[in-house]
């Protein structure tokens, strides 16, 4: 009794790595200064954690933590990095992360896969050879380089690593000056390395970017995702020679309007350009995804089905050549738009035939906005008749309805009295009744309005879906409302 006494309490390593694995960053720092397994063990787990460092003080701490490191456990745990220097650094720590990224790249299985790197031109010269430093890695499957250049793009021109994804954000459209003379900015040799390894790329301001320079292109037969944001270049030509296999064109909502070259004369002559390229050399098989302005995709002329449509509102939906135009070729499976009630949409016979026309494969998926401001309850109740009767001339699976009303301009509030008074459930199953193919329906009614009383605008939401929660998820119909 007396020896048990005595004894003090042990518990098993594994136990304790155990917890470590499971306590929070902070415990699992106290926890790395209580014994030597613990210190070499507690990196590995908190260093699984993204690191992100803002500013020259963090960065400092974390260079002379990984210093530390005994044996290199730190340097092969270190998965993902983000560096945000953009009030500078000195040029003593500028040698030390230059050291750091050296030692990492000579690392026998270096962990780090992912690398974020904010102010990237302004970092890259203000460190005389980082470029190189980095260029030296060759673990990286992920890069994301924000606001580069030339200095930038040089970087990702000698990279040793092979990318599976890469983010390159431009600060502003540059040109290639590597040679001594301003010429379009290459992409596809910029980053030859990953040719054979790039899946997805995402780019900001590029609209004077080359894919291919006459015979000259190289192939990136796994590039799926493609994704833009800011001034663009919408270069199907350029896009179908340097990637095959692609299925997915994503422009996001703040990107600029398309950047043509100024050797185009107008945006007919450059649609006809990218239609003849493809009916003389072919066209994708088929798209997964687009998702974009209605021009931007008029533009772009795949001549390819495109499964699923995602178009902004307020860019161009309401107009019907357009319209009409793209869904001929596209033939999608799911359709996203949303626009205003004006008499060139719900209330116009040409978009609406655009929107209904029965073509092969049909459309099976139909995700309306409809968004209301200025209109009368006459217009509004016309508008809803129209589309009873468009969705009934078609055989649609799933139909999605959101009804956004702003009430300006209504001083005898007549309009808000018709959509408060508006029987959404009557109207979902009127809309169903029109068609026994429908399997999922949701319509969601948003009505601002303003209070008086508090001097904001409030708003009201009503909704009702109609189907199995399984089949909104099979169709791609997320819930009953945008909102």
């Amino acid at each position: 009794m007396s020896g048990m006494a005595h004894s003090k309490p042990e518990l098993n390593v594994d136990v304790l790595l155990i917890i470590l694995s499971f306590a929070p960053k902070q415990t699992q720092s106290r926890m790395m200064k209580t014994c030597r397994v613990l210190y070499l063990e507690g990196a590995r787990k908190l260093l699984k954690y993204p690191v992100m460092l803002e500013g020259e003080t963090q960065l400092l701490s974390f260079l002379l933590f990984m210093r530390a490191d005994p044996q290199p456990v730190r340097f092969r745990s270190l998965l993902d990095l983000s560096l945000y220097l953009e009030q500078g650094i000195s040029s003593r720590l500028g040698e030390v992360l230059k050291t750091f990224f050296f030692k990492l790249a000579r690392t026998e299985h270096a962990g780090l896969r992912f690398l974020t790197v904010g102010g990237t031109e302004k970092l890259l010269l203000a460190v005389p050879g980082l470029t190189e430093a980095i260029v030296s890695l060759t673990s990286l499957t992920s890069i994301n380089l924000i606001s580069m250049g030339v200095e930038g793009s040089q970087l990702l021109r000698k990279l040793r690593s092979h990318l599976m994804s890469a983010t390159i954000s431009y600060d502003n459209i540059i040109s290639d000056t590597a040679a001594g003379e301003s010429k379009p900015l290459d992409l596809a040799l910029v980053l030859k390395y990953s040719k054979d390894t790039l899946k997805e790329l995402s780019l900001t301001n590029f609209a004077c970017g080359k894919w291919a320079v006459g015979n000259k292109v190289h192939v990136y037969p796994h590039l799926t995702s493609l994704e833009f944001t800011g001034d663009w270049l919408p270069d199907t030509v350029g896009f179908l020679r340097a990637f095959p296999n692609l299925n997915s064109i994503e422009v996001l909502y703040d990107a600029h309007y398309p950047v043509l070259p100024p050797t185009e004369p107008d945006e007919e002559q450059w649609r006809a350009k990218q239609r003849d390229y493809q009916e003389r050399y072919g066209s994708w098989e088929t798209l997964r995804y687009f998702h974009g302005s209605l021009l931007q995709l008029y533009l772009l002329a795949p001549i390819c089905r495109i499964e699923n449509i995602s178009l902004d509102d307020e860019q161009d939906t309401d107009d019907a050549v357009m319209l009409r135009s793209v869904l001929s070729d596209a033939r999608p499976a799911h359709l996203s738009l949303g626009t205003w009630l004006d008499p060139e949409t719900f209330l116009g016979e040409d978009w609406l035939g655009a929107l209904s026309e029965r073509r092969s494969p049909q459309l099976q998926v139909l995700d309306l906005l409809m968004k209301i401001m200025g209109s009368n309850q006459e217009d509004v109740s016309r508008a809803l008749d129209n589309i009873c009767a468009a969705i009934a001339s078609l055989s649609l699976e799933g139909f999605k309805l959101n009804i956004d009303v702003h009430l300006q301009g209504d001083p005898e509030g007549r309009l808000l009295t018709f959509v408060r008074d508006l029987d959404v459930d009557a109207l979902a199953h009127r809309i169903k009744s029109t068609t026994s193919s429908m399997k999922a329906l949701a319509i969601a009614l948003r009505i601002d309005c303003y209070d008086a009383d508090s001097a904001k605008w409030v708003p009201e939401y009503r909704s009702v879906k109609l189907g199995l929660e399984d089949d909104f998820v099979a169709l791609d119909l997320h819930g009953g409302s945008f909102w």
